[in-house]
């Protein structure tokens, strides 16, 4: 597939965009998740349309792309995060932003 061809493909998907270009690669952005993968032209040319379209929508393992978030305050890619951020990514997505109360804070403030 042809990088026109591609771009055509994602602009008529109706869950997907594309969010710009950044190092030689085409950032794809996957509405419902808000999920944003960095494209390697060259990989997508080798591919079939479904197999990218499969990793783009979440329905099979980024092989030929790599997953980024901006959760962190710029565009980072995911693979390489420890256990925690990979949970803080999952919250965020779920829109669960609930924080427990601290134990003990009460006897902090009443102590002072």
């Amino acid at each position: 597939m042809d990088g026109c061809a591609f771009y055509d493909l994602v602009d008529a998907h109706s869950e997907l965009e594309i969010a710009g270009i950044r190092d030689g690669t085409i950032l794809v952005k996957h509405e419902p998740t808000k999920a944003l993968y960095s494209v390697d032209p060259e990989l997508v040319a080798s591919e079939e349309w479904e197999a990218v379209e499969a990793v783009l929508c979440g329905t099979r393992g980024a092989i030929v792309l790599s997953h980024m978030t901006r959760i962190v305050g710029y565009y980072s890619q995911i693979e390489n995060w420890n256990k925690s951020k990979l949970g803080e990514l999952d919250a965020r997505r779920r829109g669960n932003y609930f924080v427990p109360e601290a134990v003990g804070a009460g006897a902090v403030a009443a102590a002072g």
